[in-house]
């Protein structure tokens, strides 16, 4: 199943060329604007020159998660805060939280990655799957709900018992 053909058709070498043109439009990018990695990179003795195609990819620093700590919480991002349209965060239970910004380009593009995806996993197989699971589920929250009731049930049972044990106690009392 193919979700789109233009780019989930290429040649590998066509995929290599695309795919080496966006990463030294991204590097070039990424020095020029976020200080963090222009110095991160600067300390390898890279430049945004050094990158020619993905072969080069192994000359870049990695970004650990303590990077994101460390540039908390708006750090890392490449843009102005003007263009982010969602945020998600860590919880930060080990320090600062670690927080990413996305664009609207990020969240459009995420959104088709996962309809590939989807795509590829046979999205209607995956569907009648989660739906058998559903039922499954469904059906034994009604037995739990059944069996919540009827204890329920006996709950107000017991309690009436109790009421009725208390007053005859009290109407035992008050002959006494």
């Amino acid at each position: 199943m193919i979700w789109n053909k233009q780019e989930e058709c290429l040649s590998a070498e066509d995929k290599k060329a695309i795919q080496s043109k966006r990463l030294v439009s991204l590097v070039d990018y990424v020095y020029h604007n976020v200080p963090y990695y222009r110095a991160k990179m600067q300390q390898v003795g890279l430049l945004p020159c050094d990158i020619q195609s993905v072969d080069d990819i192994t000359k870049l620093p990695f970004t650990t998660k303590q990077d994101l700590r460390d540039n908390y919480p708006y750090g890392l991002f490449a843009v102005p805060l003007s263009q982010i349209v969602r945020i998600h965060a860590s919880s930060g239970m080990t320090g600062h939280p670690t927080v990413v910004g996305y664009t609207r380009r990020d969240i459009a593009n995420w959104q088709d990655l996962t309809a590939r995806c989807l795509q590829l996993m046979e999205l209607q197989k995956m569907i009648f799957s989660l739906s058998a699971m559903v039922m499954a589920c469904l059906q034994e929250a009604l037995v739990y709900i059944m069996v919540l009731s009827i204890l329920v049930e006996l709950l107000f049972r017991c309690l009436l018992v109790i009421r009725i044990s208390i007053s005859s106690c009290f109407a035992t009392l008050e002959q006494l």
